[in-house]
């Protein structure tokens, strides 16, 4: 995942990158590295995310209790690429 489909991930799903960090374990400096222009972030952390966007309800399951999906639809970026 991008640093731009991180970024847009993040504001789609309300969720700070400091929460996140915590969620995954890392440290705050290491999510705003994968932020950073030229910056990605692991497939797995994409994964994640694109399931959180496509289906919020898990977001409970894994402790992320607050994610709440915006409205608006992420980029066709955001969608999981083509094998």
């Amino acid at each position: 995942m991008t640093a731009d489909e991180l970024r847009e991930a993040l504001l789609a799903l309300d969720l700070y990158q400091m929460e996140l960090a915590r969620f995954l374990g890392v440290e705050g400096q290491t999510v705003r590295r994968w932020v950073a222009p030229g910056g990605e972030a692991p497939v797995v952390v994409g994964i994640l995310l694109r399931l959180l966007l496509a289906r919020p309800e898990l977001a409970a399951l894994v402790g992320l209790d607050r994610v709440r999906v915006r409205k608006m639809r992420p980029r066709e970026a955001l969608r999981h690429p083509a094998a």
